[in-house]
């Protein structure tokens, strides 16, 4: 886990950490990612989700190949507040598919240094463990009726370690969200965040069936354990890779007071969600783009 607005995530370019002007964020990746890869229609579209709150600017890139498989998932992040700061970081995951179409394995480089993970399967084409032998880093993923469980030791022990309980309604939809991060016993027990979603009428722009039933749980993780998310304000997931529909209201806990937050969505011309914001500050808003 890194730091918690909290904001937690993983993903994308090259870059090392670097001061920025923070009236003037510079998004390396031009506003699309770099792809040769070109998506047909009939396959996954979003090319990126874009967070924007109070100084802080996150970039979710995604790559596919032409069997419609997710290539390379790219973050960039610049964050003003941070005290010293700014601060512009960026990682990117490069997965490796195999002959029956899962990833077997992905690449993670964070300041020009790339570590290996491994992958494995149930039966089911369910990831259930995400393994890397030379930082200790091991993800346990566990599927229950309703629920999906995803045990994340970000060095191989408990001690630096969370645990997300992801409950899953009759529509196969993602409806609550609670996470917990490792206290001073030294075990993910210390809760972090409880949330509650209701759906909109439109369609998730990150579900696709053929990346999300099989890597829907892995994606999640990996957008929400380094650099990005949002947990401590009233902020659903950057983005849901599990659920049909998108969100239309969050409800969660800050301290002893419930708040319920309706959500704005606006679609584009093809009646795609293209932003979603959150009319109680109007400061955060996410937005989508679209391969043409």
């Amino acid at each position: 886990m890194k730091r918690i607005i909290v904001f937690v995530c993983a993903g994308s370019l090259l870059f090392s950490c670097s001061k920025k002007n923070p009236s003037a964020p510079t998004d390396p990746t031009g506003g699309q990612p770099k792809s040769s890869v070109v998506v047909p229609v009939a396959g996954p579209d979003l090319s990126s989700v874009i967070l924007t709150l109070n100084g802080l600017y996150i970039k979710d890139s995604f790559e596919y190949d032409t069997t419609h498989n997710i290539a390379r998932l790219l973050q960039y992040d610049f964050d003003s507040t941070i005290l010293g700061g700014p601060v512009a970081d960026s990682e990117i995951v490069a997965f490796a598919i195999t002959g029956n179409g899962l990833p077997s394995a992905y690449n993670f480089t964070r300041h020009l240094n790339t570590t290996t993970h491994q992958l494995f399967y149930n039966a089911q084409r369910q990831v259930i463990k995400d393994t890397c032998s030379t930082s200790g880093y091991v993800a346990y993923y566990t599927y229950v009726a309703g629920s999906i469980s995803a045990n994340v030791l970000l060095n191989g022990t408990t001690a630096d370690s969370r645990l997300d309980q992801l409950y899953i309604n009759s529509n196969n939809d993602q409806d609550s969200t609670i996470i917990y991060l490792s206290g001073s016993d030294g075990i993910a027990d210390s809760l972090v965040t409880s949330e509650v979603y209701t759906f909109s009428s439109y369609p998730n722009p990150a579900y696709y069936p053929a990346i999300s039933n099989v890597a829907g749980p892995l994606l999640y993780v990996l957008i929400q354990d380094y650099i990005g998310g949002g947990y401590g304000s009233v902020t659903v997931p950057l983005t849901d890779f599990i659920s049909k529909m998108s969100k239309g209201t969050v409800a969660h806990y800050a301290g002893d007071l419930l708040a319920i937050v309706s959500l704005t969505t606006t679609v584009d011309s093809k009646g795609r969600v293209s932003l979603v914001t959150y009319p109680a500050d109007n400061q955060e808003k996410i937005s989508y783009r679209y391969y043409p």
